[in-house]
């Protein structure tokens, strides 16, 4: 079923293309007395001569776009690109957007998406409002791109996307409703108070989804506290994840899953390869849980007031948020991410 409610606001900036400033760019100059200060400290490059033509021609349009904006904007995909971050992806296209249900970073500390979105760094993100806001352009220019307001564009809480063409509403892409029904949490740091678990799948305690690429996706346990408190009776039987549900393999586990869950020990499958922000936040009793070697991404707080007090964690291709670690027993540690 497809919803028809217009949810995507006006856009409040315009990017043209790398040679082009952002909205209100005549209203500030640009202090080129700060080059070097920016190259050294902002972009920590220490040799700007070895750095081709095109990466040249990036840190100039970060430069220009971000300075003539008033700080409003990063220039995401263009400072990830000179990072040599290999987690970018590709541009998204309009037949990607035919009936998808969502964009964002799957990388990102501060994403609060769903693991059926397309993965995609915006161009440009907006920092000046509260909830900030995305842009993803179509093409080098920018002249096509796909603007969201806020974290809409991390979040199911949209039902179309607005493409613009030159600064200008072109048309819309209605987006087709979430496979797992109306699960909307409450604001983005409320996710593990979802109600509805009808349309889940049920497994030892545990509600799955199947994403679009037929991966199953664990969104919540059945002790995970709803009232922000923990059971005063730890439970140590191991709790396992399975690899597979349905046939499809268990590759993520969603933010708060377990959150002030009662488990002492948790053991996860070989399969996993993300574990979004906060999954076991405040999981007081949690001393032992396993990560598999193939995880790609540990969100921030995933860990956070928990009672582990020993990580092993030798993967140099990890991802891993801000304050992933914070536990109440921390005593050893040995990280390479």
């Amino acid at each position: 079923m497809k919803k028809k409610i217009s949810a995507l606001l006006a856009c409040i900036m315009a990017v043209s293309g790398f040679g082009s400033m952002s909205a209100n760019a005549a209203e500030t100059e640009v202090d080129y007395s700060l080059w070097d200060k920016f190259i050294k400290y902002d972009l920590c490059i220490t040799d700007y001569d070895s750095l081709t033509d095109e990466q040249k021609a990036l840190c100039e349009f970060i430069f220009e776009t971000e300075q003539s904006s008033n700080g409003r904007v990063i220039c995401e995909r263009a400072r990830r690109t000179i990072a040599g971050d290999p987690n970018i992806g590709e541009r998204i296209t309009l037949e990607q957007l035919e009936g998808a249900y969502g964009i964002w970073d799957v990388y990102s500390t501060q994403k609060t998406g769903w693991h059926s979105y397309i993965h995609c760094v915006p161009d440009i993100r907006v920092i000046e409002e509260a909830n900030g806001q995305n842009e993803y352009w179509l093409d080098d220019e920018g002249t096509t791109k796909v603007v969201f307001t806020g974290d809409i564009s991390s979040r199911p809480q949209f039902d179309e996307f607005k493409i613009y063409e030159n600064g200008k509403y072109s048309y819309s892409i209605e987006a087709e409703e979430m496979p797992f029904g109306e699960w909307m949490a409450k604001s983005p740091y409320d996710s593990y108070n979802v109600l509805d678990l009808s349309q889940a799948i049920e497994y030892n305690g545990d509600y799955y989804y199947i994403t679009p690429s037929e991966e199953a996706v664990l969104l919540k346990n059945s002790l995970c506290g709803e009232d922000y408190t923990v059971s005063e009776t730890p439970i140590t039987e191991p709790h396992i994840i399975p690899d597979e549900i349905e046939g499809c393999p268990v590759v993520a586990i969603e933010e708060h899953a377990f959150t002030f869950s009662p488990y002492t020990e948790i053991v996860l499958p070989e399969t996993i390869k993300f574990i979004d922000k906060c999954a076991f936040y405040n999981a007081n009793y949690l001393s032992k849980i396993n990560l598999p070697d193939g995880l790609e991404f540990l969100g921030e707080f995933a860990l956070g007031y928990t009672a582990i007090s020993e990580i092993n964690l030798d993967n140099p291709d990890l991802v891993i948020g801000g304050c992933a670690l914070s536990t109440y027993e921390l005593e050893k540690a040995y990280i390479n991410v």
